[in-house]
């Protein structure tokens, strides 16, 4: 993939959370990043020319007053072996405000521009470093809260996805440029291996199959599995979400009827997160404030991925 004629400015950012903390990461990419490093930058030990893919300590310097502004490590790595592929620069600084801003300030004075949020993995991918499934995948992968979830993702990353749809496409074109031949071509006596090109493309539709249903387990790793907890009154619903979650999330007494509203708690379960829902108890309702209760019970456990129905043992089954 030839680079954009657009993408021919630095960019630059923190990467790091805002906030105090003991280092901070800016990051340049663009065809400027080493020469800015070097108008910036005061390395302890000097060196010829810019290194690439070595760590250097030294001083980020304001080359309008000459001051020191932090202490860092810097590093510059060499295009096309960078994430965006393109010159990259790190400055790793201590955290703080102070300096994050103060070494920004000198970056942009020196030419480069602000980047736009996730301008870098668009970077990425303009120059053809990844796709579109991979890049959705770097921001699952932030965003990962448990270890299925972080594998699913990182997976995504490596382009497992990608390779399967690749080789998908490359069985379905195979088939089709023999079937047009064989049609454009039908005077030609071509030998077609109808029964060979007819297993792969069924092999084909069951990788896709598999694909498809993977998707509502991907979907549940990143967005979490609803539980809903349903039942008659008093039926134990609110002691069975107290008891999973491990602490007095929603009130219990003797009286029926105390949860009117859904109550909703997170779990992580042996890697999955998992969203149970202690819900209003099933009876005739004696108000309008009950009767509202029941019906949200009933439109949530047509969405929630599993139901758990409480039973009283001790009492007989009812129509409710």
């Amino acid at each position: 993939m030839e680079t954009p004629a657009e993408i021919v400015d630095t960019i630059c950012a923190v990467s790091t959370p805002p906030g105090e903390g003991g280092i901070s990461i800016i990051r340049l990419s663009g065809p400027d990043s080493p020469f800015i490093l070097e108008k910036i930058f005061r390395p302890k030990k000097k060196a010829s020319k810019n290194p690439s893919g070595v760590l250097r300590l030294g001083y980020i310097f304001d080359p309008v007053t000459g001051a020191d502004i932090d202490e860092v490590f810097a590093v510059f790595m060499k295009a096309p072996g960078t994430y965006t592929r393109e010159d990259i620069v790190e400055v790793h600084s201590h955290g703080g405000f102070a300096s994050q801003d103060s070494i920004m300030r000198v970056i942009l004075n020196e030419g480069a521009r602000l980047a736009d949020p996730g301008e870098f993995t668009k970077r990425a991918f303009l120059n053809g470093r990844i796709d579109l499934v991979q890049a959705e995948a770097v921001l699952d992968v932030i965003k990962s809260e448990t270890d299925e979830e972080l594998r699913y993702a990182v997976n995504y990353l490596k382009g497992r996805l990608s390779k399967k749809v690749s080789a998908l496409r490359d069985t379905i074109k195979n088939a089709l440029v023999v079937i047009e031949a064989s049609i454009d071509f039908p005077d030609e006596d071509i030998d077609i291996d109808l029964s060979g090109h007819l297993r792969s493309l069924a092999a084909a539709k069951r990788e896709i199959d598999s694909l498809v249903a993977s998707y509502y387990e991907g979907k549940g790793l990143k967005t979490g599995f609803e539980v809903l907890i349903a039942g008659r009154t008093n039926v134990g619903k609110s002691s069975l979400l107290n008891a999973l979650a491990l602490k007095e999330r929603a009130i219990v007494t003797d009286l029926p009827g105390t949860t009117r509203d859904l109550v909703e708690e997170t779990l992580y379960i042996k890697g999955m997160k998992v969203h149970l829902i202690d819900t209003a108890g099933i009876r005739t309702p004696e108000n309008i404030v009950e009767a509202e209760g029941i019906r949200r019970v009933e439109e949530r456990a047509g969405q929630a991925d599993l139901v758990i129905w409480v039973l009283d043992g001790s009492q007989p089954y009812t129509p409710e």
